[in-house]
């Protein structure tokens, strides 16, 4: 679920729509990688890793927004 609904938002994003998906769905995916994805699982510089870290976010962000950023894109 997470892989599919953060592909949907790189798409929202990259054709320039809206990218605030689905807000309850993004707050319960956004709670449950928060408690999944550990620090070890972030890429280093080199790029190894699944995810890369975590980018700021604005204040009063979407929930698709903060899941987005907790999973390394940049918002």
């Amino acid at each position: 679920m997470t892989d599919t609904f953060t592909h949907g938002w790189d798409i929202a994003k990259a054709t320039g729509q809206s990218t605030d998906l689905a807000p309850e769905l993004a707050a319960g995916i956004l709670a449950q990688s928060r408690q999944m994805i550990q620090p070890g699982f972030r890429a280093e510089e080199d790029g190894a890793g699944p995810f890369l870290a975590e980018q700021a976010c604005a204040d009063g962000a979407s929930n698709a927004d903060q899941l987005a950023a907790f999973l390394g894109r940049i918002v």
